[in-house]
């Protein structure tokens, strides 16, 4: 081994012990000695990102495309950085370009139309898979992504078609299994509760979607015995492969409440109180819609997109983005929210609406549904003052059961315990009670309940808050053409339903330790 090849290993080894301070000091060093050498440059952009420092990223990547501008994996780890810096527009030439040159590389295809999905392009990134499965018709992970991208497209047979193809080529590819279960509501004469049971046998390992497919079927056959054994081993199984506490995020919730108190607020507002006086009329205007996984975000998203005036991004990291980026990289969490109390508040808006003007849409408004985007509600208010705030809830319990039966995979880890989902409830309800308090009146609290009851007078409330005339398509969400790439992809093409509303007492023996902890802290359950 060289002694270049020997510095590469030990920072690798550095990122994968998670110790990416001294990573960065070995990496910055060897791009110092070694400035021509594109690998060098390459590993360095990996540790910056990996310490959030995306403006470093950024310029690693672009002396890495000068030392090889033809270079396809040097182009689109530029474009993945362009992306992280909110440079969508720009990012999506570089794809065109390599796309159209990279028509014959399977690999590389899908690679691409990974790419369109993180840049929200669906319809593009679709193109590639099909590209991409056209060139390799048996490559099982070809096939499941081209599943997935129709499932976002809302092609949900041509999707289960897929899955049982790539099944068929890879029968512990369990991830297909339990995406087929969400595609539809499963009857006893069309089930797959007898296959799935045979594979769980076979592959015990594979538990974890194996169950939580399992688990939705019982539940579709009303057997919800079986349907909550099977979820608790899938989410039991989930969580012992995690290394979180959510005392974290506890702490988290409860830092962000003493730091944006009112007195800060209205500091703030003295010190800048016009951070959107030369652009409150720039298109596209923000509307959030945030609130839990599985409150009802993604309803209350089709329906206003259904209007002529509003696009949705769905779900997006760009307002955190635009927090790290301003603030730079390198801090804690605590130290974050410490440095966002004394931002640049101006910065903040910029950098976020330069994010929302480069993915091109048009309209007036463009939704941004990234539900945890509560946790930066003081900051959105503050430094985005023309943003409409739409707030999604839902009944404690049947939000926390909701969660707990949604197989997340990288996201929202404290799911899978009950104990800590009732912990991290509290904790939201908590603040958002605070947010209530600081902000009166400048945002929209919506109730799921409500909303599926009474569908049109809240939609119309919804569409008034935006400050736009009603229109009658808003009441067919499900006819919404839009991709969705998010859970609940498969039950927003249908109408407004309510069999979801008290789901959870079907399971009340099951989750009575959860409804006791909620109620310990204030909540009122029926």
């Amino acid at each position: 081994m060289s002694d270049l090849d020997d510095r590469f290993y030990r920072i690798i080894e550095l990122l994968k012990a998670n110790d990416t301070s001294m990573a960065y000091e070995q990496s910055s060093a060897l791009v110092d000695s070694n400035p021509t050498v594109l690998n060098a440059w390459l590993v360095h952009s990996q540790v910056q990102q990996r310490r959030n420092d995306f403006h470093g990223m950024l310029h690693s990547t672009r002396t890495a495309l000068d030392i090889e501008p033809k270079n396809p994996d040097v182009v689109m780890r530029h474009c993945l950085a362009l992306m992280l810096t909110g440079g969508y527009s720009e990012a999506i030439k570089y794809i065109d370009k390599i796309a159209s040159s990279s028509s014959k590389h399977h690999d590389r295809v899908s690679q691409i139309g990974e790419l369109y999905t993180q840049a929200k392009k669906f319809v593009q990134a679709h193109r590639c898979y099909q590209q991409a499965v056209k060139l390799q018709p048996e490559n099982s992970k070809m096939l499941y992504n081209l599943a997935s991208s129709h499932i976002a497209m809302g092609n949900f047979a041509q999707a289960g078609t897929l899955f049982n193809q790539v099944i068929a080529i890879d029968p512990s590819d369990f991830d297909a299994y339990q995406n087929r279960s969400t595609l539809r509501t499963q009857t006893q004469k069309d089930n797959h509760t007898e296959e799935l049971e045979s594979v769980l046998e076979q592959f015990p390992h594979g538990e974890i979607a194996l169950c939580h497919a399992l688990a939705k079927e019982y539940e579709d056959l009303k057997d919800y015995r079986k349907s909550f054994a099977y979820l608790k081993r899938g989410a039991n199984a989930r969580k012992k492969r995690l290394t979180y506490s959510v005392k974290t995020d506890l702490d988290t919730f409860a830092l962000i409440k003493k730091t944006f108190n009112s007195s800060l607020v209205s500091d703030l507002r003295k010190i800048q109180p016009n951070t959107s006086s030369t652009s409150s009329h720039q298109k596209p205007l923000p509307i959030f819609v945030l609130g839990l996984p599985r409150s009802g975000t993604t309803l209350v998203e089709r329906i206003l997109s259904s209007h002529a005036d509003i696009m949705s991004l769905g779900e997006i990291n760009d307002f955190a983005l635009s927090l790290i980026n301003s603030i730079g990289g390198g801090y804690s969490k605590k130290q974050l929210i410490q440095q966002s109390a004394k931002m640049n508040l101006i910065m903040l808006a910029q950098r976020y609406r330069s994010a929302l003007t480069s993915y091109g849409q048009n309209t007036i408004f463009t939704i941004d549904k990234t539900p945890l985007n509560f946790l930066y509600l003081g900051l959105i208010r503050l430094a985005l003052p023309e943003a409409k705030i739409i707030h999604v809830r839902r009944d404690a319990m049947d939000s926390c059961f909701a969660m707990y039966k949604t197989l997340f995979r990288m996201a929202y880890p404290f799911s899978y315990d009950l104990t800590e989902l009732a912990e991290y409830y509290l904790a939201y309800n908590d603040l958002m009670s605070h947010w209530q308090a600081v902000f009166p009146g400048e945002f929209l609290d919506v109730d799921y309940e409500n909303l599926v009851n009474n569908p049109e007078p809240v939609s119309r409330d919804m569409i008034e808050f935006c400050d736009l005339p009603w229109q009658a398509q808003c009441l067919q969400h499900h006819l919404n053409p839009s991709p969705s790439a998010t859970a609940s992809a498969a039950q927003v093409r249908v109408p407004i339903y309510t069999s979801s509303v008290e789901r959870w007492k079907c399971y009340k023996q099951e989750l009575g330790a959860l409804r006791t902890i909620l109620e310990s802290g204030g909540i009122q359950i029926a």
